[in-house]
């Protein structure tokens, strides 16, 4: 009785274990093909990745604009007029590039306004009108002369007004050095400056005059030749 009840429970445990061992096995094969994969590469950072975004490098440095340099104005200069004196831009306001005409301030002090040199001032002539006069020549207005030849210009203007000169070319007036010079009329309202043709001037020279008391600008035009016996005017 005894042998068969064990033959009985050991029928029972053989499909129990049969399972078991079953189970086992699965759980052993899943294990090795788990390890027998290839774990993924991580993406390599030297090569970007197409789904990811690219960084843009940033741009060099600019190098910074030079600071700006000092330029040099010239009074009497703008639209093309010739040049009175150098006067750095910064300090144009200083040096009065032609204030307005102010009769009263010349009959004050004559001397001084003559003293400046302005080349607008060429150009600085009264308003036209029934009383008002021309500037007159005193002299030939056309002459010919030879390089570092002293030629005298004079003008008629009123009597004790100023008149000034401007040369468009090269030379210069003799008492200030440079291409611009005023000079006070006499009673009979002749001024005169005399204009000196420094080395290097060649061709023409148009130099203009102006009053501001006269209505009218007046023009000389002197021609530099080598041929003394083509010489003519006023030396």
């Amino acid at each position: 009785m005894t042998h068969s009840a064990n033959n009985q429970r050991t029928r029972m445990l053989i499909p129990v274990l049969a399972s078991i061992a079953c189970a086992v096995l699965a759980v052993a094969v899943a294990g090795c093909g788990r390890s027998s994969r290839a774990p993924a590469s991580a993406p390599s950072a030297a090569t970007p990745n197409a789904s990811q975004p690219t960084s843009t490098p940033a741009p060099s440095a600019v190098a910074p604009a030079p600071a700006p340099t000092r330029q040099t104005a010239i009074i009497g200069h703008d639209d093309g007029k010739p040049a009175g004196v150098l006067v750095p831009v910064a300090d144009r306001s200083q040096a009065g590039a032609n204030p307005a005409w102010d009769q009263a301030a010349y009959d004050r002090d004559p001397a001084a306004y003559c003293a400046q040199v302005v080349g607008d001032r060429a150009w600085q002539i009264a308003q036209p009108g029934a009383d008002v006069p021309f500037l007159e020549p005193v002299g030939p207005t056309s002459l010919v002369a030879r390089t570092g030849d002293i030629i005298r210009l004079s003008a008629k203007t009123k009597p004790g007004a100023p008149v000034s000169w401007t040369s468009n070319g090269l030379g210069e007036f003799k008492r200030t050095g440079l291409p611009s010079i005023s000079a006070p009329s006499d009673q009979d309202g002749i001024a005169s400056a005399d204009f000196r043709l420094t080395q290097g001037t060649v061709g023409n020279v148009l130099i203009t005059a102006g009053s501001p008391v006269c209505g009218s600008t007046l023009n000389y035009l002197i021609r530099i030749t080598d041929d003394a016996s083509a010489v003519k005017g006023t030396p």
